[in-house]
Parts: C-alpha cells; sequence; structure tokens
C-alpha cells in the first residue's frame, strides 16, 4: 500500500486440504457455501473434477477411486489480485509530521476492513533511526528494537475494530518508511468456506474445518 493511500499490488493465494480420517469415509465430496467467488480464479488437485453448474462441488474424476486417508491433500486451490482497497482486511495509516528540530510526530491508526475476520498477534513494525528512543503517548504494547518501533495488538476484531497510537522520535517524515504488518486471522478473506461433506453412496457425513489466515507480506511505502 501507498503511506499516501491507494493499493499499489495486492494477492491473496489459498489452498483447501482435505483430512480424511476413516476409510469408510474417503468416498465422498464437499460442497463449497454458496456465495460470490467471482474474483476467485480456482484451480483443482489433477485427480479432481473442474467445477461445473452453479454448485462448487470438490470430487474425484473418478467416483469408484477414495481421497487418500489419513494424510492431507490438496485438493483446491485459489488466487486473487486485485486493485480494490476493500480487499485488505487491516488499513493502517502512518502519519509522520516533522517539528522543524530534527524529531518527528507520528500517529498510527488502524481499522478492521474485514468485520468477519479476527485478527490475532497483529504487529505493526515502524523504522526508526539507530539508537533514538521514542516517546509515547498513550497506553500500548510497544518495544523499540532493531531500529524499528513495534507496535503489538493482542486482538482485533468487530469488537475493537479500531486504535490510534502516537510517539515523538528524531527523523524526517520518509525515515519511518517501509511499514511492515503481520498477523494471523482466523477465518478466510474471500470467505471460503465447505458447507457440506457428502458420501458419493448418499448421505451427508459431519465434519469439521479449521480456516486460517496468515501474512506473506503487507507493507506500506
Amino acid at each position: 500500500m501507498s503511506r499516501d493511500g491507494g493499493l499499489d499490488a495486492f494477492e491473496l493465494k489459498g489452498d483447501l486440504d482435505l483430512r480424511v480420517t476413516d476409510p469408510a469415509l474417503a468416498k465422498l465430496r464437499l460442497t463449497l457455501a454458496k456465495k460470490d467467488y467471482a474474483d476467485l480464479q480456482f484451480k483443482q488437485h489433477p485427480n479432481v473434477a473442474k467445477f461445473s453448474g452453479p454448485e462448487k462441488v470438490i470430487a474425484l474424476k473418478d467416483p469408484s477411486r477414495s481421497f487418500p486417508v489419513g494424510q492431507g491433500l490438496g485438493v483446491l486451490r485459489w488466487r486473487m489480485t486485485s486493485k480494490d482497497e476493500s480487499n485488505v482486511p487491516l488499513t493502517v495509516t502512518v502519519w509522520p509530521q516533522p517539528r522543524g528540530d530534527g524529531t518527528s510526530d507520528v500517529a498510527i491508526e488502524y481499522e478492521l476492513e474485514a468485520q468477519h475476520l479476527t485478527l490475532r498477534n497483529v504487529v505493526i513494525s515502524i523504522p526508526i533511526p539507530p539508537n533514538s528512543l521514542p516517546s509515547v503517548t498513550g497506553d500500548a504494547d510497544w518495544r523499540a528494537e532493531r531500529n524499528a518501533f513495534v507496535w503489538t495488538i493482542d486482538t482485533i476484531d468487530a469488537d475493537s475494530s479500531t486504535g490510534n497510537l502516537e510517539f515523538r522520535c528524531d527523523g524526517d517524515a520518509d525515515a519511518f518508511f517501509p511499514v511492515n504488518i503481520g498477523f494471523v486471522a482466523s477465518g478466510s478473506i474471500p470467505d471460503v468456506e465447505v458447507a457440506k461433506a457428502s458420501l458419493i453412496d448418499g448421505g451427508d457425513e459431519t465434519f469439521s474445518q479449521e480456516r486460517i489466515l496468515t501474512v506473506d507480506k503487507y507493507e506500506i511505502v
């Protein structure tokens, strides 16, 4: 993202890993929840049939075969690229204001855009000049290490979706970029979800699913 606003580049990659623990349940099909997946490019495992019709069904091309038992199999991958800022789950604004004496007041603000996500262990890392000692306004979990001001937020969710912090430090406006952001989350940005697991021979089965989002690179330049 640009420090002045706007999205320079965005790429999302995801995969669905299927793990069958009972051989009696290895002949099955999965059905994704009915949602708008128009922005996603899907790619199936070579042994998995392509999507056809309105439903997104994951099943083997040969219905007489079984999925592997006791090991994970990546049955589906998806990818999305965009220039639309609304796809970014968390927006972070860093606003340095030089004071004219070699120091700057730096205001930081974040806002959760994807209200269906719960972000954990959020880390906002802002570069600072060597040997600088930031003076912080407000109560927050922060530390200065390796020439960076590091702000850590335990949880960001719909009930606590915004926050801000200010600090004063040596340096001009350019000294505080690029900003790096990291977090893990339960959920999915495009909300990909399995709605049903059905046996090929008939009948639905109970199942569990875990959806995890991690950051490979999130940078404000």
